[in-house]
């Protein structure tokens, strides 16, 4: 895509330095998603505050050929962004072609001083209407991930746990 032709150079999205997975497996939404993440300078600027570089992971449907090895991808790139070192965690369910609303990413960044991670797990390469039969691979994912990032909040003291939130664009 024109708009996205290059990686992002930030260590806290997905697709950039790093990032576990590649900018060409995270497909166009995929891709939107992560180049448009707020800066830390951003949401201060805004905020009238100090604030963090927000992380933004995707599992890409071409980044792992099953839902449960984009799952553990999805954990994995977690871990290698960062994201436990955050206060609130958020996996998204996006479109089928796994687009997820800007409207609300930058509300929780900018919210959360930058103070957040977003995953996004793309279950299919369509759009929603069309990927009705692959909603499965969406819910087994979104299961997988919940699952993971549960089990591995509980391993932490308990004071430096983040809290786990649900959004939901479709599915």
């Amino acid at each position: 895509e024109a708009a996205s032709p290059a990686p992002p150079t930030s260590r806290s999205v997905t697709a950039g330095p790093a990032s576990l997975i590649a900018f060409d497996d995270i497909g166009k939404e995929g891709r939107r998603f992560v180049l448009m993440a707020l800066t830390a300078g951003e949401i201060a600027d805004v905020m009238g505050e100090p604030a963090a570089d927000p992380i933004r992971a995707v599992a890409g449907f071409e980044s792992a050929r099953t839902p449960e090895t984009r799952a553990d991808l999805a954990l994995s790139e977690l871990d290698a962004l960062g994201a436990y070192e955050k206060s609130v965690i958020v996996i998204a369910a996006p479109t089928g072609v796994g687009y997820v609303n800007y409207s609300f990413a930058e509300a929780l960044e900018y919210l959360t001083r930058g103070d957040c991670a977003i995953v996004v797990p793309q279950y299919a390469l369509v759009p929603s209407a069309l990927a009705l039969n692959q909603t499965d691979a969406g819910v087994r994912m979104q299961t997988l991930i919940l699952a993971g990032i549960r089990d591995r909040i509980a391993a932490m003291p308990q004071g430096s746990r983040p809290r786990l939130l649900q959004f939901g664009e479709s599915l």
